[in-house]
């Protein structure tokens, strides 16, 4: 449910509980979210309550005189009463009708409105509040809030990993283990009288592979699966071109390549080619286990676990991002998040090397704030990752390989944002006063220390 909320919505629930139990009532009310609205050090809702003169002592000690269920044991979290089950429907309705994607301190205050509370109607009373004054006013305000929420890093061209950077194919060759993948697939390529590699070798050299055990692990027979993926049936449907690898198989590599960028990786291992397979969702490979029922989703499941066991700088600096996106209300990670994740990511030689240039996390977001405003189209299952911030990672992952590293670090990321030069990042860099010569230096004397 509160994947719907943004963080201060989700902060005004949590100080609603801390509320309710001390007054030692029994359930979430309405009036425990009034109070914690009210509560707020800042806010559109919280500010008009103020400003018609309600404080929050005052609203506190009339709603301690409140004949609400009491309840006698210790509970960390109190089931939500009928009534306040009601006022976060009307929010979420809110919300949408508002053309937002999240639930907003604000909405959850225009909900109480609507729903009419008794209690909360005799404070307003109280204090001569005009109700359709303060609800128009909080409408409005919101309304101009949300309506330029485009990321300055948005663009609808499609990202094209093939040329944004200077890859190349032997890339992938460079890990040993992959390059006995293509090894093998180029095997099964020439005994199936193929003349270019598909999908569905990539796959079987991955069968064949210690990896392999996922299958087995899902119960597959991957001996029949081998001899399936290797008939010329399955052919059309990924090769179409003179390719030395068929189109589909290069958008498979390009989209394992893809997959270990964003997990922190430098290099492209055979976890990552069975995620690009499963990824593509299309050619023979996929089709062949589509056919023969095996349970994508499990072997998925599988793939992700082993890439998650990494746990490395760059996937925890991402998330890191994510959380802020989520605080700003914005389902795109640009740039700029990429910087605060990596001064969150403490760590790390680029959050000391920030650190020593006298860059703080309340400065970093100040400016990041102001540059791309608050929105409220964060939504935990359509994330995207700007063009931008693709290439910052792009310039991460190389600048990983030049260093002979196995993993993209946080000085990685901090040097593929300097060399991204009209990315936000470097607007933030700039607004705080440091350069690119500034930050090369610091990691240069970290790396060399």
């Amino acid at each position: 449910m509160f994947e719907k909320f943004t963080e201060k919505a989700i902060k005004v629930m949590t100080d609603a509980q801390k509320e309710a139990l001390n007054f030692k009532h029994a359930k979430l009310y309405p009036e425990h979210i009034f109070l914690a609205i009210l509560k707020q050090k800042s806010g559109i809702a919280s500010k008009f309550l103020k400003a018609s003169g309600m404080n929050y002592e005052f609203v506190k000690h009339e709603l301690s005189k409140l004949n609400l269920e009491k309840n006698g044991k210790i509970q960390d979290i109190l089931p939500f009463s009928e009534d306040l089950k009601h006022v976060l429907k009307l929010a979420w309705d809110k919300s949408i009708e508002m053309q937002n994607h999240s639930i907003m301190p604000e909405h959850l205050f225009l909900a109480i409105i609507d729903n009419k509370n008794i209690n909360i109607l005799k404070l307003f009373n109280s204090f001569d509040v005009d109700i359709a004054r303060i609800k128009n006013s909080t409408e409005r305000i919101v309304q101009k809030k949300t309506q330029n929420n485009t990321h300055p890093e948005f663009t609808n061209r499609k990202y094209n990993n093939e040329n944004s950077i200077q890859i190349n194919l032997n890339y992938i060759l460079e890990d040993e283990n992959t390059k006995e993948i293509f090894i093998s697939a180029n095997e099964f390529t020439h005994h199936s009288n193929f003349e270019a590699i598909g999908s569905a070798q990539i796959l079987s050299a991955v069968l064949d592979d210690d990896i392999g055990h996922f299958f087995d692990e899902i119960g597959v027979d991957k001996e029949k699966l081998i001899e399936e993926l290797n008939k010329p049936l399955h052919r059309k449907s990924d090769y179409d071109t003179d390719f030395l690898y068929t189109p589909k198989a290069r958008e498979i590599i390009f989209s394992a390549i893809d997959l270990a960028k964003e997990s922190g990786s430098s290099c492209v291992y055979p976890e990552h080619i069975l995620g690009g397979i499963l990824k593509s969702r299309s050619g023979s490979a996929y089709k062949v286990l589509k056919e023969q029922n095996i349970n994508i989703k499990l072997l998925q499941q599988k793939v992700n676990n082993k890439i998650e066991q990494q746990k490395t700088a760059s996937m925890q600096i991402l998330k890191f991002a994510k959380q802020e996106a989520l605080r700003l209300g914005h389902n795109v990670v640009g740039s700029e998040l990429l910087l605060l994740g990596i001064i969150m990511e403490e760590n790390g030689i680029g959050a000391k090397v920030l650190n020593e240039l006298g860059i703080t996390m309340k400065d970093a977001r100040k400016i990041v704030e102001n540059l791309i405003g608050y929105g409220n189209n964060y939504d935990a299952h359509n994330f995207s990752i700007s063009s931008r911030a693709k290439k910052v990672i792009d310039n991460a992952w190389i600048e990983a390989k030049n260093s002979g590293k196995e993993r993209i670090d946080s000085e990685h990321i901090l040097l593929g944002i300097i060399k991204e030069q009209d990315c936000v990042a470097n607007k933030v860099l700039a607004a705080l006063g440091t350069d690119a010569v500034e930050i090369k230096q610091g990691i240069k004397q970290h790396i060399c220390s």
